[in-house]
């Protein structure tokens, strides 16, 4: 079993809360996010916005909200033998990003390098420089 939490739902249907992540996690129930991308209440198709969302409004670190959005979304869809995480044997589906972990939560920017779909560069630009 795994928790698929959907920030962006919650932040455009102004609940005034989010989901309980950190006791998910002290409980060891594995956390996905998703965007729930649909016209009522989902307006944004940002993994960076849930990602920030997840960070900032449900405690998650950096990591355990990458985690979230990619092995663990492989999970809650049984999925996580063929995708989700870089190993040998996986498609690999991947982005590059200019920086650190941190600029997976820059909303807007530019972070973006390179997007890879199943081994192939499908988007590239050029490096941004500081």
């Amino acid at each position: 079993m795994v928790a698929v939490l959907l920030p962006i739902a919650a932040f455009y249907l102004k609940l005034g809360r989010f989901a309980p992540a950190r006791m998910l996690i002290a409980r060891d129930v594995p956390v996905a996010l998703a965007t729930d991308i649909n016209p009522g209440a989902g307006l944004s198709p940002s993994m960076p916005v849930v990602m920030a969302f997840a960070c900032f409004a449900m405690d998650l670190t950096v990591e355990e909200a990458l985690i979230a959005a990619t092995l663990n979304a492989a999970w809650s869809l049984d999925r996580a033998p063929l995708i989700g995480s870089l190993e040998t044997g996986k498609l690999m589906d991947a982005v590059v990003v200019d920086g650190g972990l941190l600029e997976l939560l820059r909303i807007g920017a530019p972070a973006i390098r390179q997007v890879i779909k199943r081994g192939q560069v499908v988007a590239s630009r050029e490096r941004q420089s500081s």
